[in-house]
């Protein structure tokens, strides 16, 4: 998810903003993202919540911001993302040491120890040499070649 509050030096959306937007030219795929792709006046829940609903898969950037300013909107996402199943989410870890911290909620805390325990291909550190190309697997199962971010 990128947010339009994120700040340009934040790491996670350098990565969105230098790795993720290339590939979804690159792969030829339909990526949304909220402060890019959202409608002005329309609620970021109700964005946020149709754009899942709408995508094969959900890709969580983990990084700072995403729960230093965003911890309302993404317990309600990760609610309807594990509603549309595991096998939809794709954890992109751009801090590991967030998940090792006293930050995450319960929800996203369970989110991701489901996801490393029954999806391990959907756990991915950005750091990892092979990282486009176990993205790019985890995104082709089972792709209708849409997806939120």
């Amino acid at each position: 998810m990128a947010y339009p509050e994120c700040p340009a030096d934040d790491p996670g959306t350098q990565w969105i903003n230098e790795t993720l937007l290339p590939m979804e030219h690159e792969w030829g795929m339909n990526f949304y993202f909220w402060d890019r792709d959202s409608l002005a006046g329309m609620s970021v829940i109700y964005e946020l919540l149709t754009a899942i609903e709408n995508s094969e898969k959900i890709l969580f950037v983990v990084s700072d911001m995403l729960f230093a300013e965003h911890r309302y909107h993404l317990e309600v996402v990760v609610h309807a993302a594990v509603d549309k199943g595991f096998g939809s989410i794709i954890l992109c870890i751009v801090d590991e040491q967030l998940l090792n911290s006293n930050s995450l909620s319960r929800g996203f805390a369970r989110l991701v120890l489901d996801v490393q325990r029954n999806y391990p291909g959907h756990y991915l550190s950005v750091q990892h040499e092979y990282f486009t190309d176990l993205l790019l697997q985890a995104i082709q199962h089972d792709l209708n070649r849409d997806m939120l971010c």
